[in-house]
């Protein structure tokens, strides 16, 4: 079986070919495969492996490069997050602390609304 003469695949080597189509690449959802294929040909091209362990250590190259990259963007990712957290975290302690301060306020006024004298209609108006 050889690759497409178009697919990235068909500089290669007829066993790497064969390896690459026998082991399915190692994409996670959302990754490019597309991508993953054109490091495969440019490595391979790069280095041309004369024999099968050449070839399953160039797969193994690419397969430890596409996960560093992918390493590498998650974890901006995971400080990106990381960010957006920390700036919810604060703003929730914000207004936490203003509804904290509110509700003392209007705690307070009913304390103090109940220690006010209020003298009743009918003395109010014998004094007068």
């Amino acid at each position: 079986m050889t690759a497409p003469l178009d697919h990235p695949l068909a500089t290669l080597p007829e066993h790497s070919v064969a390896l690459a189509l026998a082991a399915p690449p190692p994409l996670i959802a959302g990754e490019d495969a597309a991508a993953y294929d054109d490091l495969l040909a440019r490595i391979a091209g790069a280095v041309k492996p004369a024999d099968i362990l050449e070839d399953i250590w160039v797969h193994d190259v690419v397969d430890l490069v596409w996960d560093v990259v992918r390493l590498r963007r998650m974890d901006r990712m995971t400080m990106a997050a990381e960010a957006r957290r920390s700036a919810l975290l604060r703003e929730i302690d914000r207004h936490r602390a203003s509804f904290a301060r509110t509700l003392r306020r209007a705690a307070q006024e009913v304390e103090d609304a109940e220690f006010k004298m209020i003298a009743p209609p009918d003395a109010a108006e014998g004094a007068a």
